[in-house]
């Protein structure tokens, strides 16, 4: 069975770490990609408080795994906190793909903020059953940062460690509070548990976690 989208938003994570080692040489990378993401559209994300010329805002142009060697190093633990999650959360898992992941990095600086959202919304008595988790990496900054999920009624900041990945409910809000240091970075994540795409993205935007590759099938 499939979750239903009116069944109660989860709040477990599921964790892994990946060390700071690790986190650096995703940093490097994105820091060295950055212009040619930024050429590739606009920054098209409102929930942003940043420059306006962001690389959260092209995260629908590209797919992390597919232009970091580094990052699709998180390729593995990745799809198996997401599996965790699908058993967890009661979400069919396609055997034979695996879960399937877009990623898109995040580079903000002093002020800059994420406001509260999700990464997967529904109109009040939509059919569709949901398959769908979202995550985050973080990779580093110079000052303390958290994630914040908002849980029972109130916001539970959760401290950012470099080279953590976490994987929960798309459903689940969360925010990025004013940045008070010089430079911090991070990758957002979109999961899919099974190739089902009836909104406005398309298989060929995400990669099989199993792979790496981009997944190769009709929608």
């Amino acid at each position: 069975m499939r979750l239903a989208l009116d069944a109660p938003i989860r709040t477990e994570p599921f964790v892994g770490d990946l060390g700071s080692a690790w986190a650096g040489r995703v940093m490097a990378d994105v820091e060295r990609i950055a212009p040619e993401l930024r050429a590739l559209g606009p920054d098209e994300y409102g929930n942003a408080q940043g420059s306006g010329d962001d690389l959260t805002g092209r995260w629908r142009h590209y797919n992390l795994f597919n232009r970091s060697t580094a990052f699709a190093d998180a390729a593995s633990l990745v799809g198996e906190l997401a599996t965790q999650a699908s058993s967890a959360f009661d979400l069919h898992l396609d055997e034979i793909r695996g879960p399937l992941a877009r990623a898109w990095a995040n580079i903000w600086y002093r002020g800059h903020a994420i406001a509260p959202h999700v990464h997967y919304s529904h109109d009040v008595g939509e059919e569709q059953r949901c398959n769908k988790l979202a995550g985050n990496v973080y990779l580093g900054g110079d000052a303390p940062t958290t994630t914040d999920y908002f849980i029972d009624g109130e916001w539970c900041p959760v401290e950012n460690v470099a080279g953590r990945v976490t994987i929960f409910d798309a459903r689940l809000i969360h925010r990025v509070k004013a940045y008070q240091g010089r430079q911090r970075m991070s990758v957002g994540m979109n999961l899919r548990t099974t190739p089902d795409f009836s909104d406005d993205e398309a298989p060929t935007d995400y990669v099989t976690l199993r792979t790496h590759r981009l997944a190769e099938f009709d929608p």
